[in-house]
């Protein structure tokens, strides 16, 4: 095939035009994956909201274990959580199961905040020790402001919620006792 020089560079400059817009798609395509990739808009918006949302987690883990745990939460490499006592960092699979009860009521709170959610649902309190059950107590009675509805599940008679606000289940063998 012989081409004149002018149909030469008028194919030249056809397919420079082609090759600037798919290149321009391919640059679309390309910021539409990374918006929607794992540091894509969803980690830039959990990002600029984790930190009211981990001050309110530490705030409440801190009146559930009278200022002695904090909790950190990270987003680099991955979503992980931290609980802080002294100089001693610990994941949450590191705790144990009590320890574990008031990081979950202190994120369950955070996120019911932030979600204005006015349900806040408590299993199991009875895993609590006596000193760890007067700071829940304590904790439990000062957000009561905050919920439409409070309700506390436990199996053990020995405990029971000094708060007429607050609804109380005790349940032992599948029976709701008072």
């Amino acid at each position: 095939i012989i081409i004149s020089r002018e149909q030469g560079v008028t194919l030249k400059n056809d397919c420079t035009k082609e090759l600037n817009a798919k290149t321009k798609e391919l640059d679309d395509v390309s910021s539409i994956c990374k918006a929607f990739g794992p540091k894509g808009i969803k980690s830039i918006m959990l990002a600029k909201n984790i930190s009211s949302i981990e001050k309110l987690c530490a705030d409440t883990m801190k009146l559930l274990t009278n200022g002695v745990y904090n909790i950190r939460i990270s987003l680099e490499d991955d979503f992980d959580i931290y609980i802080e006592s002294n100089t001693i960092q610990r994941k949450i699979q590191h705790l144990s199961s009590s320890e574990k009860l008031r990081v979950s009521i202190a994120i369950q709170h955070a996120i019911n905040s932030f979600l204005e959610m006015k349900l806040l649902i408590i299993d199991n309190v009875d895993i609590l020790d006596k000193e760890n059950f007067a700071s829940f107590n304590l904790c439990i009675d000062k957000l009561k402001d905050q919920y439409d509805s409070i309700i506390v599940t436990f199996t053990s008679m020995e405990f029971d919620i000094q708060n007429p606000d607050i609804t109380t289940y005790n349940l032992s063998k599948g029976k709701q006792l008072f």
